[in-house]
């Protein structure tokens, strides 16, 4: 898995926890004090969330922090892949 990826899938995984909550991006913008462009950006993978907007997140989706990033990856992330893909 490369780490574009790895960043889809991260993406996706934001927009169903959104999704399950039944808000748009506008609400959640509203309630997480972050814009709507930058929840747009991160759900869509065109950026890699910042820490602190992760957590503004699961205060609003009332999950826990590791809950925003809990996805499924392949035994190849835990390889050198992505150190590899970095230093090139």
């Amino acid at each position: 898995m490369t780490t574009d990826e790895l960043k889809q899938k991260l993406a996706a995984h934001i927009t169903k926890l959104r999704e399950a909550r039944g808000l748009s991006q506008e609400a959640v913008a509203e309630a997480s004090g972050l814009t709507q462009a930058a929840i747009s950006r991160m759900e869509t993978g065109r950026v890699w969330p910042r820490l602190l907007s992760l957590v503004k997140l699961a205060r609003v989706y009332k999950v826990y922090l590791h809950d925003m990033v809990k996805i499924q990856l392949t035994p190849e992330v835990g390889s050198n892949t992505l150190a590899k893909e970095e230093a090139e």
